[in-house]
């Protein structure tokens, strides 16, 4: 009788463990811009109050700013990091009526992870659409994902105090208005 008491708390334990093993982890790389900011923040334990931006952007679009590791991720890879100022953070924008998210940034301020993302994305969708680099040491690559229309920005510069950052940018270009977000940004130069 112990024997089976025993047996079943055992086939019960391996039961919940595996079910938690199985819950999603966050990765950018598979959202879908169809997702709520609210589903976002609570799955991850987080308040909107968390990260909410005094930011706003000029096309009705709030902006919800983290640097927790859990959502610092692409594809399996791990974007945390920082320098001796700077610490990486994701920014996502959300449409302030629906709180449907629109496109993210990712400010990497850590070589190590800027050239694991350009990997991943070769790896990934294949080489960029657009490479190049300006006298000044902007650098920038564009990779067009045809069969999500997801478009990645990938943009390298030296900040006001001299410090390298990355912006990583991804936009749904189902997104009614993604060339606005697109000429915004100016990265229309680069398609």
């Amino acid at each position: 009788m112990k024997f089976s008491i025993v047996s079943k708390m055992v086939i019960v334990m391996a039961l919940v463990s595996s079910c938690q093993s199985q819950t999603a982890s966050f990765d950018l790389y598979q959202l879908k811009f169809d997702e709520k900011i609210d589903d976002i923040v609570i799955q991850n334990k987080l308040k909107m109050s968390d990260g909410i931006s005094e930011a706003k952007t000029l096309f009705g679009y709030d902006r919800f700013e983290t640097k927790k590791e859990g959502l610092l991720q692409f594809a399996g890879l791990a974007l945390i990091g920082e320098n001796t100022e700077q610490k990486n953070k994701l920014i996502l924008h959300y449409n302030e009526e629906n709180h449907i998210l629109a496109m993210y940034e990712v400010l990497l301020y850590t070589e190590k992870e800027v050239q694991g993302l350009s990997s991943v994305l070769e790896q990934k969708i294949g080489k960029p659409d657009h490479e190049s680099e300006n006298t000044d040491g902007l650098e920038m690559k564009v990779w067009k994902d045809e069969k999500t229309k997801i478009y990645y920005f990938l943009m390298s510069y030296d900040d006001k105090n001299k410090q390298r950052k990355t912006e990583f940018t991804a936009i749904d270009m189902k997104q009614d208005k993604a060339k606005d977000w697109i000429s915004f940004r100016s990265f229309h130069y680069f398609l």
